[in-house]
């Protein structure tokens, strides 16, 4: 008797292909499940909680509750470089976007990367036809002291304890006046309230965000913060769709897709 996957969101049919021949497919978007009626568990950004494994195609998994998580690992990272292109290009796209509302050009902008992993990587080879300058830090490096030089700031880093709200007050503070930030990162990493008021004192310029509304359980009050604000003619935010393309998708879930074929046949990852 085959196991039941539990879809809490929609796979690509390539490698829901892959998947028919070793599990029944469940197709329930409840948040939080502790039912019995199925073996593990499929979700893209929806939230769940769950006694259950839980195998995803992201890497950021915070809004997943479970004793066991499958997701994109260090070798996906390593094999699929290419998967990342999508964020890199949408944060090209804000900052344009952004510089653009605000009647400039990004022709030698002073831009500083923090996070050089695959995307920072990837973000500096596209600006290299703007004729920018590109500094590039790891979130390890002594980077802060050194932003009042830079007309953009774009970030890409995990959240983890140690970046939880690393975009906060003192940081806006030391950047140049009339700056600008591009978070597609996590919303974990910033204090919002700090960016509102940096916005609305007119010390930040502008600010782009991929913000998934269903990344926190107090998601009602950061929307009406937002809302509330008075600044969202200097805000552009996108729904967390900096990674998602079809390109991207397929690749992911093909990969999950093998992880949970070989979870079945050996019970291990």
């Amino acid at each position: 008797m085959k196991p039941t996957l539990l879809m809490v969101d929609e796979i690509t049919q390539d490698a829901k292909s892959m998947l028919s021949e070793f599990v029944n497919f469940k197709y329930q978007n409840h948040t939080s499940n502790h039912s019995h009626d199925f073996s593990f568990v499929y979700t893209g950004l929806t939230p769940i909680v769950t006694n259950a494994p839980v195998f995803c195609p992201c890497t950021g998994v915070e809004h997943i509750d479970s004793p066991k998580i499958f997701h994109l690992d260090e070798e996906f990272k390593k094999f699929h470089s290419k998967n990342v292109s999508s964020t890199a290009e949408h944060t090209i796209s804000l900052m344009l976007q952004l510089l653009k509302i605000n009647k400039m050009q990004i022709l030698g902008k002073k831009i500083a990367i923090v996070g050089y992993g695959r995307v920072g990587r990837l973000v500096k080879k596209m600006l290299t036809g703007f004729e920018c300058f590109v500094k590039c830090f790891d979130k390890n490096d002594n980077w802060k002291p050194q932003l009042k030089s830079y007309d953009i700031i774009t970030f890409h880093i995990p959240f983890e304890i140690d970046t939880k709200e690393l975009i906060e007050k003192d940081m806006i503070h030391s950047m140049k006046d009339n700056a600008l930030i591009i978070n597609t990162s996590r919303s974990g990493i910033v204090d919002e309230i700090a960016i509102i008021n940096a916005l609305k004192t007119g010390k930040l310029l502008g600010y782009a965000h991929d913000f998934n509304p269903t990344e926190n359980i107090d998601t009602q009050e950061r929307i009406d913060l937002w809302r509330n604000s008075g600044v969202n003619h200097k805000v552009i935010a996108t729904n967390h769709i900096a990674g998602n393309c079809i390109e991207a998708r397929e690749i992911t879930d093909k990969f999950i897709a093998e992880k949970i074929i070989n979870y079945i046949k050996n019970e291990v990852i």
